[in-house]
């Protein structure tokens, strides 16, 4: 089965795309029918019906000396601002509630007063709403009535200031007809609202069905991650939330010496136990590798050498061959000097490299930084070297580079007898462990298992796992 190329994940197509919505047709009608529901619910009892009062008027050219379609179309622009004005305003409000006994606040009468332009230049209408029929017609002809007189009467001084221009002037306006009882609502618009609900519900059902894309490009599942790669999952590292103090602290985690009883540490063991039978309990040289950065690599290679130190009281070493990001000196807390790259580089001695831990395991740091790592990697010195070491200790973890960054952890696999590989199930998406495992099997380079991190458990499982502390 692992000589076996994974299939490779189609494009993101058009029939794609219909295919899902196919696979989600039941979720997307729910979707629809809440929706567009909603909105005729809302509509119909969330929404108070309005009736509009609607006067129709004509401007009137006195002077031939300018074109009427000038002077109307000045003229009602300028209506259109100026009924907003609270002088015009508090004049219809204080004539409402003499003549009708109609109180309406200004700012109300100025959000339901609407200027509208005919098709024939010269006319236009005053349109005004209320959630009375009757309101809705009186208030509208007492609007053209003190259009009328404005227009066409002589202004005070102060009113002369406020609706200063040329089309005053020039022109009057003539009330072609007054409004009259509205018979039926003019709103809200139903047709209208179902089509916004529509829009909406289309919006909503787009991004469930993008939303569902892309969580689907990540792996759901250890038995998802068998049945496309092919390959066993060993183990699953489970994802905890620390608390604030906790993460402000970056610590390195070694969970099976600091954490013993957790759960997490158990799982850990349960590497050991694989590779023995993976490789008649001869464990000798362990890659450990990923697709890309930030899989918990380093984490993972780390724990299963104190896993193993566990095992049998074995010896263990662990090589940072990771020679673009090393860790290792960071997480042990050791020198860089003389690691890796200067034994390669004839610049130390075998006995230089290799630093004694606390955590009872022994470490070959990365050393100075080289380049062109690919061609380190490659250098015979490297094989030799770890035939030597293989002589001192009953197993070596070799942290490589992510498969996918560069060709390091290819070269390197030809040194090891096991590849361990890292899936981050929060951040690799599908194709990148695809792409890095059918790179592996084209070397025929073998891989024991896969070691999947950031698991998050469903409720059943929870149930039955160790708080983990």
């Amino acid at each position: 089965m692992n000589n076996a190329s994974v299939n490779q994940e189609k494009e993101f197509t058009l029939e794609d795309i219909f295919s899902r919505i196919k696979q989600n047709l039941i979720v997307i009608i729910l979707i629809f029918v809440i929706t567009v529901g909603l909105g005729i619910i809302i509509t119909k009892f969330g929404m108070t019906p309005y009736y509009e009062g609607a006067c129709i008027m004509s401007v009137e050219n006195q002077t031939m000396s300018t074109n009427t379609a000038t002077i109307a179309n000045e003229l009602i622009d300028r209506l259109s601002t100026q009924t907003k004005y609270e002088s015009f305003l508090q004049s219809i409000k204080d004539q409402a509630s003499d003549e009708y006994m109609v109180n309406r606040s200004i700012s109300s009468l100025r959000q339901s007063i609407t200027i509208k332009k005919a098709s024939a230049d010269t006319i236009f209408s005053i349109v005004y709403k209320d959630i009375d029929p009757v309101v809705a017609r009186d208030v509208c002809n007492l609007m053209a009535e003190e259009i009328k007189i404005r227009v066409n009467e002589e202004f005070s001084e102060e009113e002369s200031s406020i609706y200063s221009s040329w089309a005053y002037q020039y022109a009057t306006v003539k009330i072609e007809n007054l409004a009259t009882l509205p018979t039926a609502p003019a709103g809200p618009n139903i047709i209208l609202n179902i089509f916004i609900s529509f829009v909406v519900a289309t919006f909503l059902a787009l991004a469930f069905i993008v939303l569902k894309s892309i969580l689907s490009m990540k792996f759901t599942s250890s038995t998802e991650v068998k049945e496309i790669t092919g390959i066993d999952v060993i183990t699953r590292i489970l994802s905890f939330k620390k608390d604030k103090a906790a993460e402000s602290i970056k610590k390195f985690e070694f969970i099976v010496k600091e954490n013993p009883d957790s759960v997490n540490a158990e799982r850990y063991r349960k590497i050991p136990f694989k590779l023995v039978s993976s490789v008649d309990k001869n464990l000798n040289v362990i890659q450990v590798t990923s697709s890309i950065q930030g899989e918990f690599k380093t984490t993972t290679a780390v724990n299963l050498a104190l896993a193993l130190n566990e095992f049998e009281n074995k010896k263990i070493l662990i090589i940072d061959m990771d020679l673009r990001r090393p860790e290792m000196h960071n997480v042990f807390e050791l020198d860089n000097l003389k690691g890796f790259s200067n034994y390669v580089l004839g610049e130390a001695k075998l006995n230089e490299i290799v630093k004694k831990t606390d955590k009872g395991i022994d470490v070959i740091t990365s050393g100075k930084k080289i380049e062109l790592s690919h061609v380190l990697v490659s250098n015979p010195k490297v094989k030799e070297m770890i035939e030597e070491l293989k002589k001192s200790y009953d197993a070596i973890i070799l942290d490589c580079p992510p498969i996918l960054a560069v060709n390091d952890a290819l070269i390197i696999s030809k040194y090891a007898d096991e590849t361990v590989f890292v899936l981050n199930q929060k951040r690799v998406n599908k194709k990148e462990v695809i792409d890095a495992i059918n790179i592996l099997k084209s070397e025929n380079i073998k891989i024991a298992g896969i070691v999947m991190n950031n698991v998050v458990l469903d409720k059943k499982e929870r149930y039955y796992s160790y708080e983990y502390k």
